[in-house]
C-alpha cells in the first residue's frame, strides 16, 4: 500500500519516512489528514491525489475504482476537516495579551458560556433599530451561529473568563441581496473593550477563515463605519438602506 501511495501521490519514500511514515500501520495510526498536513508543513507539496489515495487505502478501497461521485463526496469531507484543522491552528496563534489575560479568537460554538453576555449587549445595541421583541430572539440568533463548519459561523474574542467581542461569516446578511455572498457580519466589540484593536482582529480572523474555505471575496454592509472598514482594505460598491437608515455595501478581495 505504501508503494501504491507513493506512486499515486508522487511522494518519495524519504519524504514519508521524514514524517515517521514507513509502514502501513504507521500510516493508519497517523491518519489521512494528519499525514497530508505533516507533508505540507515539512515543505513538501503532495498532490491532492495523494490525500485521496490515503483515504482510499485506509478504508481498504481501490481508489482507482471508486466512483467519481463517491470520490468527490469523500474529498469534500476531507477538505472540510483540513480547513477545520487549519482554522483551529490559526485560532491558537491569534493570541494577544489583554488586561485580563491572554486574548484568544475562537469559535463561539466552543465557548457557549459567553453566549448570554453577548446576547444582552447585542440586544441593547440593536434594539432601537431592529425592535426585537425579546432577548430570547437575540439568543436564538446567536445560537444559529454556533457552528464550526456550516455557515453562519461566529467567532469570539475572549480571555479565559471574559468575552470582548464577536464577528461572523454568513452566507447572506442583507435582505434582497442574495446575489452577493458570503458576508462578514455581526462585528461587535463590548463598549468597555473598544479602541484596543479587537474589532480589527476579529475581522481578520473571519477573513482568514473565509480564505481557508476557498472564499476569495467577502461583502459587508455598515451604517456608520465606512471609513473604518476602508482603512482595513474594504471598498464601497454601492449605497443602500437598512431598516430605513442609509448604509454602505462594501467588499474585499482576500
Amino acid at each position: 500500500m505504501i508503494s501504491k501511495l507513493r506512486n499515486l501521490g508522487k511522494i518519495s519514500q524519504e519524504k514519508l519516512a521524514a514524517i515517521g511514515i514507513s509502514t502501513e500501520s504507521q500510516l493508519r495510526a497517523k491518519g489521512s489528514v494528519a499525514t497530508y498536513l505533516a507533508l505540507k508543513q515539512a515543505g513538501h507539496n503532495p498532490s491532492i491525489n495523494f490525500l485521496w489515495a490515503i483515504e482510499g487505502a485506509l478504508t481498504d478501497r481501490d481508489w482507482i475504482e471508486v466512483a467519481h461521485n463517491d470520490r468527490l463526496s469523500l474529498l469534500t469531507q476531507i477538505e472540510m476537516r483540513v480547513n477545520e484543522i487549519k482554522t483551529e491552528k490559526l485560532n491558537d496563534k491569534n493570541e494577544t495579551q489583554s488586561s485580563s489575560g491572554i486574548m484568544r479568537f475562537s469559535y463561539l460554538a466552543n465557548h457557549p458560556q459567553f453566549l448570554e453576555t453577548l446576547a444582552v449587549n447585542l440586544f441593547k445595541h440593536w434594539q432601537p433599530i431592529l425592535t426585537e421583541d425579546t432577548l430570547e430572539i437575540r439568543i436564538a440568533k446567536l445560537k444559529s451561529h454556533m457552528s464550526t463548519e456550516r455557515l453562519p459561523i461566529a467567532w469570539v474574542a475572549h480571555s479565559d473568563s471574559e468575552v470582548f467581542g464577536t464577528a461572523a461569516l454568513r452566507e447572506h446578511d442583507l435582505d434582497d441581496r442574495e446575489d452577493l455572498a458570503p458576508w462578514l457580519g455581526g462585528v461587535y466589540v463590548l463598549p468597555t473593550c473598544r479602541s484596543r484593536g479587537i474589532g480589527e482582529a476579529l475581522c481578520k480572523t473571519v477573513e482568514q477563515a473565509a480564505k481557508l474555505r476557498g472564499i476569495d471575496t467577502l461583502h459587508l454592509f455598515t451604517l456608520d463605519k465606512k471609513a473604518w472598514y476602508t482603512h482595513l482594505g474594504w471598498k464601497q460598491i454601492e449605497s443602500t438602506t437598512w431598516h430605513g437608515l442609509p448604509a454602505d455595501i462594501m467588499s474585499k478581495q482576500l
